[in-house]
């Protein structure tokens, strides 16, 4: 008789663990799959951040000053900036990049530190992470700007992108 009553506890024990395995299964599962929807959110927002922070938006009262030009897109512009800019190039309804237009005579008053590009810019302030810059010197400008100036273009796109601009 004392070994059935012996098996009882080890029958309840068994029983327990088993319980516990699967109520805690079922718990951690459930703290798995929430982490899971944490992380996914997490990501979409990481998504929508750098979707914004690249592709800034056309400030108000941007109008469209040329159709796509190859590698550069459309050129887009506040009248009250104009010539030196900045001018938004814009494709497929992104803003793809930016152009300033520098005065040779200010690249000759430009000194050497932090602020030099605020000298050239203005107080501009664009949000997006640059890929990279080109930098043309126009001796006999062009339609717009007709001075000898510098267009100075920072992209938001590869240049791979870009080449494929038509």
């Amino acid at each position: 008789m004392s070994s059935k009553i012996g098996i009882y506890p080890l029958i309840f024990l068994v029983v327990g663990l088993i319980a516990g395995i699967i109520i805690s299964g079922s718990y951690y599962q459930g703290r798995i799959n929430t982490l899971e929807v944490e992380r996914d959110d997490m990501k979409a927002s990481l998504d929508k951040l750098d979707a914004s922070i690249n592709f800034p938006e056309l400030p108000e009262g941007a109008v469209k000053l040329s159709p796509v030009v190859p590698g550069m897109g459309e050129h887009w512009a506040v009248p009250s900036q104009l010539p030196t800019g900045p001018i938004y190039m814009v494709y497929e309804g992104r803003v793809i990049g930016v152009e300033f237009m520098v005065k040779s005579e200010w690249m000759s008053k430009a000194q050497p530190g932090p602020d030099t590009m605020r000298v050239l810019t203005g107080d501009t302030k664009i949000n997006a992470l640059v890929d990279h810059i080109t930098i043309e010197y126009l001796e006999h400008g062009h339609e717009g700007a007709e001075e000898p100036h510098y267009d100075m273009h920072l992209y938001f796109i590869t240049e791979d992108e870009r080449q494929n601009i038509r």
